[in-house]
């Protein structure tokens, strides 16, 4: 279970972070911490220990 659960986090953010090509262009016009702050808001999101996939 724990690595589906480990599985499942990597999955559901991949799924949800832009391209890398996404990523450089928002980084070129809103700056690092605003691109910072995007990818975090992932990251908190989907957690690595897996306590967003419990509420789903």
């Amino acid at each position: 279970m724990k690595k589906n659960v480990k599985q499942g986090y990597k999955k559901q953010r991949a799924h949800e972070y832009p391209s890398w090509e996404e990523q450089m262009d928002y980084l070129f016009h809103h700056g690092y911490d605003a691109w910072k702050a995007l990818i975090q808001s992932i990251k908190d999101k989907y957690p690595k220990d897996g306590s967003a996939l419990s509420g789903e």
